[in-house]
């Protein structure tokens, strides 16, 4: 079975540019969900190996959802026109809009073979109360 992928973006073209490349390079394609609350629908269905993850959603930044995804240890990649002062602290790495194609090509292939790669665990949920890292 190929790595399953979930695109976090806002921007269905984005987005959907995004889960092509995914799919040229043999990969499942999940999404683009718009939202931190469908991607925990998503994310809690479907157990990616990996998120590319967009800050600024349809429903606010996605602070709480990259804290969950790091307790959790589900592997991400911030995909983002924002700075990246604008983030929440932490090791995930940061493309920032425009990039290069082929920089994020091997980003998910660098993730995909890390060690936090084939996670599998419980739900995933977004505690409000539970901030930081």
């Amino acid at each position: 079975m190929s790595p399953r992928v979930l695109v976090v973006e806002n921007d269905t073209l984005q987005g959907m540019v995004h889960a092509a490349i995914l799919r040229d390079m043999g990969l499942e394609a999940l999404g683009p969900v718009p939202s931190v609350s469908r991607a925990l629908v998503e994310i809690n269905a479907s157990c990616p190996d990996l998120v590319l993850l967009d800050h600024h959603l349809a429903d606010g930044p996605a602070c709480l959802l990259s804290y969950a995804l790091r307790a959790t240890g589900v592997p991400f990649i911030w995909v983002t026109g924002c700075y990246p002062e604008e983030l929440p602290p932490g090791d995930a790495p940061i493309l920032e809009k425009p990039f290069d194609l082929e920089v994020l090509k091997r980003e998910i292939a660098a993730m995909l073979e890390g060690p936090s790669a084939g996670w599998r665990s419980g739900q995933l949920q977004v505690n409000p109360a539970a901030g930081g890292n």
